[in-house]
């Protein structure tokens, strides 16, 4: 029904259950606080076009004709990853997952949602969120069903979500007449995997380049972080050599994060009208789900990763 509220979930027994609280952060906010973080230094601008090894070391090639060598390469070069072919052997094309997804960050309004409440509209096998994240901001985003092949609107962001979303209640309005349309992000969802391995020798994929997800879960960035925990673990512990190592954190990565982008995928699916039977049905069950059947789903994807 129009405009009717479908749960109201406080996050609290999910805090007490993991030992956790939520921190919501933007992506870009994130990357910057790694990058103060890191030690090292950092080359942007840099295009790997292939990777090489011999027995005792790997090489990255660069499109500015530069290469370096290392003890291993980590290929986390995303969904198109030029790594992953190399460690497969094979090119794998991403899968379009049957919608177009709209988001990006605005300044936090209560003519949009309350500021400290992460909400979702649905309807019409379309979604539209707020979540509020550092900076008095909201990070928002809207699902929009679309064939592989659909063109944006010819007037831009706006005037296709006015369309998309026409008749949606007020504060969906609100939030579309708040957007900057230069600073928001229009992306064809799409993902990789399972794959059957991650490692060949000195070279192992990581994130998005090993196991792309659909973001109906949450777990893109989430999964590349966990990849890093235990990719490190294994080169700290193991004192074999370091291909061992890269064995090890393949054979301790490929299961969970398989599992997730299948998990991911059949949620998309379901949520998204593939089958609008089934998106009807999960519409009902939002109205009825106990609140608990959310927090316990969402603490078994936490305590099943390698920081519980």
């Amino acid at each position: 029904d129009k405009g009717k509220l479908l749960n109201d979930i406080d996050l609290q027994p999910l805090v007490l259950q993991v030992g956790q609280r939520p921190y919501p952060v933007a992506r870009a906010d994130l990357q910057q606080m790694l990058l103060e973080a890191f030690p090292g230094q950092v080359h942007l601008k840099a295009q790997c076009i292939g990777v090489e090894q011999t027995g005792d070391n790997a090489t990255a090639l660069f499109a500015d004709g530069r290469s370096v060598s290392a003890d291993l390469i980590v290929g986390a070069d995303g969904i198109r990853s030029t790594v992953r072919e190399y460690v497969l052997g094979e090119t794998i094309a991403p899968r379009y997952a049957g919608y177009v997804n709209v988001n990006g960050l605005v300044a936090a309004n209560p003519d949009l949602a309350d500021v400290s409440t992460w909400v979702i509209y649905v309807g019409e096998h379309k979604r539209d969120s707020m979540m509020p994240v550092g900076g008095d901001r909201f990070y928002f985003f809207f699902d929009l069903p679309l064939p592989e092949k659909a063109q944006p609107h010819p007037d831009g962001i706006r005037a296709e979500l006015e369309t998309t979303f026409e008749g949606w209640c007020q504060p969906v309005q609100n939030l579309i007449a708040a957007i900057e349309p230069g600073q928001t992000n229009r992306l064809p969802i799409r993902d990789v995997g399972p794959l059957e391995r991650f490692a060949r020798d000195r070279i192992v994929l990581l994130g998005d380049a090993a196991h792309t997800t659909t973001p109906d879960l949450g777990q893109g960035g989430c999964q590349a972080m966990e990849d890093a925990i235990v990719l490190a673990r294994c080169l700290q512990t193991t004192t074999i050599s370091v291909i061992d190592a890269l064995k090890r954190y393949e054979a301790e990565r490929v299961p969970r994060t398989g599992k997730l982008v299948l998990r991911a995928r059949q949620r998309t699916d379901d949520i998204h009208g593939k089958d609008p039977v089934v998106t009807q049905k999960w519409y009902e069950q939002l109205a009825s789900e106990p609140p608990e059947a959310v927090t316990g789903a969402i603490a078994k994807v936490i305590l099943g990763g390698p920081l519980h």
